[in-house]
């Protein structure tokens, strides 16, 4: 029998010897094996049809290995590449209509992006509260996390502090990005699009043998040139306009069947458009106010990244290695004053990063009641910031420049971990995991003599679980983990200490997997318990941007995933979230104490509904998603709650032969809504805000050969 591959690349023979196990408590026949490869066989070549009976079968690596979803004791949504296409998640933003209890909130600056999932977030120059990993490499700075998704085997979103396999950063869960491999066949496709706001795309991938039978390339690319859709009153002109070109490559190297050695290297580059407009105090989902700054503010960020992995497979199991490195700039500029006609100042920051990165791990075979990996990480990472300020005459033209901060910050971070499995019976698993993390930062101030600090953090993040087997389809599961996000420096001013301190965190959690009706119903349910101290929060004051923490926050809530193969082609899918987080301690008195934690939304769901109809040469997919958020408070005295968010994606795709016709709309509905708001209390003079994108449709035209 010809062995097939998943989405991530295992075997039809390694998941019949993973599944093995959990049937063999049932006294099934020995022709078992046979009948789920022979099930599996039919599985890649099934996927792309969603016209089955039953729903796909789901390969996740949540811990470094291959396994099916519904063995795996974790909460995660896996979204197949099937899926990803379907939905048309091209970034970052898009999985929130999919993913309940997480949010990502964007803003006028190019790298700027803010992720918080299950109430544990992420601030202004702060680190993300997940691990974030594409193709096995760990992004190492925040101002990664928005890049544009494209030619992409899978998505996993993991919840739950995992920073016993994925260390510092894993305080809130892990995303899980795998882009396609490099195809034995050559193959081609191309794609473009045009949508409202002038709206243009052009996405290419090449594939194929370089040499013989072991010598594989992939290249891909996305371009896009938007001019805008929010007006500037006063420039006449859109402010949230973006140009952005990507290029990735990945060279496959498979001399035998023990040794693969991936080559992989990205450029990006992004220039986009952006203001803060002026808020009426007390009315943070104004949503009539436009932007009339006299400055169009924009900003530019690039990505460049190589990495070399390798997977050595011997005796007893296999040896991972993997080596990157990257470099981040970003430029930014926007005049102060909440984007008025005629302003006096405006602020200018450069951020820059380079790091280099090396994970060396070993992982038993998936065969025999104990599974194991054990591994060592190191980062290397060079941070560079400078804020100025500039007084503009009144042409609008920069005049004085007032520095505010120059800081040059060094970061070396050491890990070990390791993480072992083992079956005390047929239907019971124990998972033990452990990581150590150090992580020692040096400040470099630029600006006042070159002084310098320096301080060291370090945690162990324990990790225990059971996870029971009632029957194939039933898993019961309860998990203990711990998590830590690293603290470090602000801007060497007095307006803000000179130190924050690291966050960690202590979860429990409970969960079940279902399958139902011969696979053609998929539940994930779980409920959970944070205990979060020194929580980040973020101020600006004078230009300068500073982190603080709150020293106690209480955290629960429940996790509801659903999707129902109704019928052949028929796929109803749903999530529900209720996150509750309190402020136990703020600064030792009653000051916000019972408060909500900020940026969390205490209610999200989506519900979403996909018919694929073939008609003869044709194929018709139809795709309907619609979100819902609410209950988030912007600052942690809770005088600001956002209107409730509610939002409708539709797409409606044709296929015939090699080509493919799709229209789209997101934000159907057209709901206007403040997307990230500041009030001057914690913002300077004046309440400031950015508005959400307007309803954008179009339409986009693929032909793969």
């Amino acid at each position: 029998m010809t062995s097939t591959r998943s989405l991530t690349g295992i075997s039809a023979g390694e998941v019949c010897r993973h599944r093995m196990r959990a049937f063999a408590r049932f006294s099934l026949a020995p022709g078992v094996c046979g009948m789920i490869l022979g099930a599996t066989s039919t599985w890649a070549a099934e996927q792309p049809d969603a016209t089955s009976e039953v729903l796909e079968q789901i390969v996740v690596t949540a811990r470094q290995r291959s396994e099916i979803l519904i063995d795996v004791p974790e909460t995660i949504r896996a979204i197949s590449s099937q899926e990803i296409r379907s939905a048309g998640i091209t970034s970052v933003e898009h999985l929130e209509a999919l993913v309940p209890n997480f949010s990502v909130t964007t803003s006028q600056d190019a790298g700027l992006v803010m992720v918080n999932i299950r109430g544990i977030g992420q601030v202004r120059n702060g680190e993300p509260p997940m691990a974030f990993i594409i193709d096995g490499v760990q992004l190492s700075s925040p101002d990664q996390i928005k890049q544009p998704l494209f030619d992409l085997e899978s998505i996993e979103v993991l919840k739950g502090p995992q920073g016993a396999l994925y260390g510092r950063n894993a305080i809130g869960g892990a995303l899980i990005i795998n882009t396609r491999a490099p195809s034995e066949e050559f193959s081609s496709t191309i794609e473009a699009g045009y949508g409202n706001g002038n709206d243009r795309k052009l996405q290419a991938v090449a594939s194929g043998p370089l040499f013989g039978d072991s010598l594989f390339f992939r290249v891909s690319g996305d371009w896009r040139d938007f001019d805008g859709l929010i007006p500037n009153v006063t420039l006449g002109t859109e402010a949230d306009f973006a140009e952005d070109r990507n290029v990735r490559a990945r060279i496959d190297y498979r001399p035998s069947d023990a040794l693969s050695i991936e080559l992989r290297g990205s450029y990006g580059d992004l220039y986009q458009g952006g203001n803060f407009i002026p808020m009426v105090d007390g009315h943070p989902n104004d949503t009539s106010i436009p932007v009339q700054a006299g400055i169009n503010g924009d900003s530019t960020r690039r990505l460049k990244d190589a990495s070399l992995k390798f997977d050595y497979r011997a005796a007893g199991g296999t040896l991972t290695g993997v080596t990157s490195w990257s470099e981040v700039f970003v430029h930014m500029f926007e005049e102060l004053g909440g984007g008025i006609p005629n302003p006096v100042l405006s602020a200018m920051q450069d951020r820059s990063s380079e790091a280099v990165s090396q994970d060396l791990r070993w992982s038993s075979d998936a065969e025999g009641r104990l599974r194991y990996t054990a591994g060592v990480y190191y980062l290397h990472n060079r941070r560079k910031i400078i804020t100025d300020l500039y007084t503009l005459n009144s042409a609008l033209q920069r005049d004085t420049q007032i520095p505010i901060a120059y800081t040059r910050d060094i970061n070396d971070a050491y890990a070990a971990y390791g993480q072992l499995n083992y079956d005390l019976t047929e239907a019971l698993e124990l998972t033990l995991a452990l990581r150590y993390d150090q992580q020692d930062v040096e400040q470099i101030d630029l600006l006042h003599g070159s002084t310098h600090r320096k301080e060291s953090y370090d945690a162990l993040q324990p990790k225990v679980s059971l996870a029971y087997k009632i029957t194939p389809d039933t898993l019961v599961y309860a998990t203990y983990a711990e998590g830590f996000r690293s603290g470090g420096f602000n801007p060497p001013t007095a307006l803000f200490p000179h130190v924050y301190e690291s966050e960690t965190t202590k979860n429990i959690e409970a969960g079940v997997k279902l399958e139902r009706f011969d696979r053609r119903l998929r539940v994930d349910l779980a409920g959970y318990h944070t205990d979060d101290e020194h929580q980040a929060t973020h101020r600006l004051l004078s230009g300068v941007q500073g982190i603080t923490t709150i020293p106690q926050v209480e955290l629960y809530g429940v996790d509801l995933s659903a999707m129902l193969r109704a019928a052949p082609g028929l796929d109803l899918i749903g999530g529900f979230g209720w996150n509750h987080g309190r402020i136990k301690d703020f600064d030792g008195t009653d000051l916000y104490v019972g408060n909500v934690a900020p940026l969390t939304y205490e209610y999200s769901y989506n519900i979403g509904v996909q018919h694929v109809l073939p008609l003869g040469a044709v194929t018709l997919t139809s795709r309907a998603d619609y979100s819902s958020k609410r209950g988030l408070y912007w600052q942690v005295d809770n005088k600001d709650e956002q209107s409730p968010v509610d939002l409708l994606n539709v797409r409606i795709s044709a296929a015939v032969a090699d080509w493919e016709f799709t229209a789209y709309a997101e934000n159907l509905l057209d709901e206007r809504y403040i997307a990230e708001f500041c009030a001057s209390e914690f913002c300077g003079s004046r309440d400031l805000g950015w508005p959400s994108t307007p309803r954008r449709y179009g339409m986009t035209v693929r032909y793969s050969f």
